[in-house]
């Protein structure tokens, strides 16, 4: 996760994310559920990486929409790669629910101290 905040670095810059605010709380995050488990990969180890693993996926899937319409097949077959691809998408979201593993009380508690810009 830290590797692709790293490479993930430009982008999220041009957001107007402060990247070495971002990959510090998430390497405290990853150590505090490695520690808190003993050490042993837990439950909540789990969700961190399949939450990793699903927003490669979202990016890989945009990038498969996006040479699908660079080959230049036809708009009619770019509709429906990328409404096929969103569907898809949409029911992999609604199967994996990470609303416990996105925010919880210690982020807001990191994050109150920083102004928000």
């Amino acid at each position: 996760m830290l590797w692709a905040c790293d490479r993930l670095r430009r982008p999220l810059v041009a957001a107007g994310v402060d990247v070495r605010i971002l990959r510090e709380l998430l390497r405290v995050r990853l150590l505090r559920y490695v520690r808190g488990n003993g050490g042993s990969f837990g439950v909540p180890v789990l969700a961190a990486i399949t939450l990793s693993f699903s927003a490669l996926a979202f990016f890989l899937t945009g990038a498969l929409s996006s040479i699908v319409l660079l080959m230049g097949e036809g708009v009619d077959i770019w509709l429906g790669a990328s409404q096929g691809l969103f569907m898809t998408m949409i029911a992999f979201v609604i199967f994996t629910q990470y609303v416990s593993t996105l925010v919880d009380a210690t982020d807001i508690e990191v994050l109150s101290g920083h102004p928000v810009p």
